[in-house]
């Protein structure tokens, strides 16, 4: 008598349907319930992925970042004319150099960090990434975007306590360090708005990028005050395109 081998391999067959079918149900639940990216957080600018060279980087630097940081629109501006100012302050007196990237370092506009080798803190704009914004938006939207990357930048120089204090140099652990940054990114991102962003806003709310909008309502909606905890973690979960 033979045996019966249809039964036993339909088994097998159901069990892998089964199997596959708990497999796509669970990608669907992940997916469902993986975290939505803030407007902010969403790249609107594609990345054309290019590398220049030295010189026409610090030409760019020259011809056109710096024109803009020191225009007379911005010069209208007190707020925005002091922290210009010293930051210029600081360049003269060597406490920073002003430099520019000629590759992507992700999808930052510039950066400050330190140098132990020379002991310097350098302001860092990101050429081709800058670039890329210029030939993709109106020219007020792109000179305040300058304008604001440069400020926020300085003030990062002028109150944030790892440069203040320079807690870079201490050994502090790497969860101390990672609050330090989170409550300095609060509270530059807040003095950034209430110097930078709201004047703009009142000249011209129209040359302003959506996301920095949204951060100067939602800053007001939490009593414009850095220090609030629902302020810090609204900017640990959402991170701009012009530092981060």
């Amino acid at each position: 008598m033979s045996k019966q081998i249809w039964p036993k391999k339909r088994k097998n067959i159901n069990f892998s349907l089964f199997v596959l079918l708990a497999l796509v149900v669970f990608v669907f639940i992940l997916l469902v319930n993986a975290p939505k990216k803030n407007a902010s957080q969403i790249p609107d600018i594609p990345f054309t992925h290019k590398t220049i060279t030295n010189n026409e980087a610090s030409r760019f630097l020259e011809k056109q970042i710096l024109p803009i940081i020191k225009s007379d629109y911005n010069n209208q501006i007190p707020s925005i004319k002091i922290i210009i100012q010293q930051l210029e302050k600081m360049e003269k007196t060597k406490k920073i150099e002003i430099g520019i990237a000629t590759t992507y370092r992700g999808d930052s506009l510039a950066a400050t960090y330190p140098v132990p080798i020379n002991n310097m803190i350098w302001l860092t704009f990101s050429a081709p990434r800058l670039m890329d914004y210029q030939n993709n938006m109106d020219k007020r939207v792109f000179n305040n975007l300058v304008t604001i990357t440069t400020c926020h930048e300085a003030l990062h120089l002028m109150n944030d306590p790892i440069f203040t204090q320079k807690l870079y140099k201490k050994h502090l652990s790497v969860e101390k360090m990672d609050q330090y940054r989170l409550n300095g990114e609060a509270m530059i991102w807040g003095l950034t708005i209430e110097k930078v962003i709201n004047p703009l806003l009142a000249k011209n709310k129209l040359t302003i990028r959506p996301q920095e909008t949204e951060a100067a309502q939602i800053y007001g909606r939490f009593g414009n005050d850095y220090k609030n905890p629902d302020w810090v973690n609204w900017i640990k979960n959402n991170r701009f395109q012009t530092n981060e």
